[in-house]
């Protein structure tokens, strides 16, 4: 683990989620690199927490691709292969997300199109802020609302794990991207959504889903 980076100690409000989000975010950022060792022992000292907590932690963003455990009860962080990402991912996300949000829409209510509204709002709030890290969240909340209302659930860990691996990409190119476009593409989305226009809503989403 990079020696001149160090997690702060956590209270235990939402602990768990806090923990995750601290080690995601610092995986995103590039503060821990591909291949850097995380040791539950330094890590829980660190936070003042326990390692069980920190094991949970550490479970979710295996699943979600950010790392890999190996022995011992050591665990790395994943090397993320952009061209992997590029030809393997993204398309298979798009399938993904094309199928479930086509079975979702039949199931939307006023509330779920009230609560998607809300999170393009904080969207576009965080593209007038320059907030890189509100926007990419909140892209990845806009989607897994959607695909958790559709009956395929079975579904949304092969989803997750995909996600964690293009949030790193979203990262990378968010830093030369104008997030007001990001902002823009998810509020063409909840248009087509608004219209319940079946159609329009596969032919914005299977767009919407790009590089």
């Amino acid at each position: 683990m990079s020696l001149d980076f160090q997690f702060s100690p956590k209270d235990q409000v939402s602990l768990r989620q806090r923990v995750l989000a601290d080690i995601r975010m610092a995986i995103l950022t590039g503060k821990l690199k591909p291949n850097d060792r995380l040791v539950e022992s330094n890590i829980a000292a660190q936070m003042g927490i326990s390692r069980g907590t920190l094991r949970e932690a550490l479970r979710q963003l295996e699943q979600e691709g950010l790392v890999i455990s190996e022995s011992y009860r050591h665990t790395r962080v994943a090397n993320v292969d952009e061209e992997a990402i590029r030809e393997v991912l993204f398309p298979a996300r798009r399938i993904i997300e094309v199928f479930m949000i086509k079975k979702a829409v039949p199931k939307l209510k006023e509330a779920d199109l009230e609560k998607v509204k809300s999170i393009v709002k904080e969207m576009k709030l965080g593209a007038t802020q320059d907030n890189l890290s509100l926007v990419v969240e909140k892209d990845i909340e806009f989607h897994e609302y959607l695909l958790n209302i559709s009956d395929y659930k079975s579904l949304i860990p092969l989803w997750q794990g995909m996600t964690g691996q293009i949030r790193i990409h979203f990262y990378k190119v968010g830093l030369s991207k104008d997030l007001n476009s990001i902002a823009e593409e998810h509020e063409e989305l909840l248009e087509a959504l608004l219209s319940k226009e079946l159609d329009r809503i596969v032919e914005v989403a299977a767009k919407h889903i790009h590089l």
